[in-house]
Parts: structure tokens; sequence; C-alpha cells
């Protein structure tokens, strides 16, 4: 008598009541193949992710426009933007942190973004005044006053209050 042992394969989707699904037919069958084709699939989507991650992170200015905030504006309150732990790094290299200037950025569907407001951060709070209703987002626009694309601002800590 020949016995077969198959290790247990997890497939890729869950059972009854999400719980791991296993394969026990030594990857011959009708079910192994269609597991294969789906874990080909995922793991070609998760290639390109992780190419359009590196591709985002290697281009500098992706980095430049911070996430995006609905402000109704329903307690008068005054948009500011507060940095802690300002540096400058270039390949390795820090530089000097004096400024950043930030662009307050209003969105307009199927249109430019126009800048609502400009203020210089020293490492510390910008106030943009009391802003209409709409979404926003800030950006900055130049480092130490000059449009230094060659440097990277790194901030341990943002705050945005509306």
């Amino acid at each position: 008598m020949i016995s077969h042992t198959h290790v247990p394969r997890l497939l890729p989707w869950t059972g009854p009541a999400g719980k791991p699904a296993y394969l026990l037919d030594g990857g011959a069958g009708r079910i192994s193949r269609i597991a294969d084709t789906i874990e080909r699939d995922q793991l070609g989507m998760a290639d390109d992710l992780l190419d359009d991650a590196a591709e985002a992170l290697a281009d500098r200015t992706a980095t430049r426009e911070s996430q995006h905030w609905k402000d109704n504006n329903s307690d008068n309150v005054s948009t500011s933007i507060k940095f802690s732990g300002c540096s400058l790094s270039n390949g390795g290299t820090s530089g000097t942190f004096k400024y950043a200037t930030l662009q307050l950025k209003k969105e307009r569907a199927k249109l430019p973004d126009p800048v609502v407001a400009r203020n210089n951060n020293y490492c510390g709070t910008s106030s943009f005044g009391d802003v209409a209703s709409g979404s926003y987002y800030f950006n900055y626009s130049g480092l130490n006053g000059t449009d230094q694309t060659s440097w990277h601002l790194s901030v341990s800590s943002v705050v945005v209050k509306y």
C-alpha cells in the first residue's frame, strides 16, 4: 500500500465565518489551479503597489503636499499649522532650517486649486485666519526663501487646527 501525505495549503480566500481555508489535494486539482491564478494576480498587484510606492518616495515633490481636510467653518476658528522638529537634508547632508514658505490651498473640482494664503513657518505656528467653508490642504513652496528642490524638509510633528 502506498501512502501520500499532503501538507495543507493555505488558500488565498477565507472559509466559513472568515476562518482560513486549507486544501489537501497536493497541488494537482482544479482548486489548486484556481488558487495559483489568484495568488499570481495578488503578487502582481503587490509588485505594482511596491513600484508605485518606490516612485512616490523617490519623487521629492510628492512630499510637499499635506493631507486634505474639510473645514465646515461652523466655529469661526482660525486655521493654523504648527511644525516642530524641523530639519533639512540633501542626500545625507544636513542643512540649516530657517523657515518654510507654506501655501494654504482650497480644493476646486476640475479647476486649479487657488492659494488662499501664504505664510512663513519658522518651525512653530503659522496662522492663516478664518477661512470659508471648504476642503483645504497646504504645501511648502520654498525653503529658507528659495525653491530648493534638491533639499528635503523633515518635520517630526505637524498639527493642523481649523
